[in-house]
């Protein structure tokens, strides 16, 4: 079974980024670091995107940081 790590939804403009590790209060790893940079490049490179809302799921943080396991 694959994670999905972020959640991308677009409302016009503007796309928010939601990480999606709320079990580890949104550490990054390293695989949830290589999905934000590619999704972030996309994004930038899209004409149609004015502003990128970045946020975490959950209800304990926003993210925990680098993830050091």
């Amino acid at each position: 079974m694959t994670e999905q790590l972020l959640h991308l939804e677009m409302h016009g403009a503007v796309a928010v980024l939601t990480l999606n590790r709320p079990a580890a209060m949104n550490a990054l790893s390293r695989a949830l670091r290589m999905a934000l940079v590619t999704t972030m490049g996309e994004l930038a490179a899209d004409p149609v995107i004015r502003a990128i809302v970045l946020t975490g799921a959950g209800e304990r943080a926003f993210s925990a940081g680098v993830d050091l396991r």
